[in-house]
């Protein structure tokens, strides 16, 4: 619930951390499109974790389509 309450805030770790209990089905069914939805706020935000997170989703197609350039940018970005 914390996790939520920040992340809804715009608090770009726990979006982070919430991405990652999404993908890894902590404390629910696992959700990659909500994961990569977490992710992609906390990376808009400059959260090098998450985008690095976030560049991966797109490699694998994780949560969407597979998006090599996506992925690029965003590992990019990380670095």
């Amino acid at each position: 619930k914390w996790f939520q309450d920040a992340a809804k805030q715009g608090y770009a770790e726990a979006q982070h951390c919430l991405g990652m209990m999404y993908k890894n089905g902590e404390g629910g069914e696992e959700d990659t499109a909500q994961a990569r939805k977490w992710f992609q706020d906390a990376a808009k935000q400059g959260y090098a974790e998450a985008q690095h997170c976030l560049g991966m989703m797109y490699k694998n197609g994780e949560g969407g389509e597979e998006d090599h350039a996506q992925a690029r940018k965003w590992f990019q970005d990380a670095a």
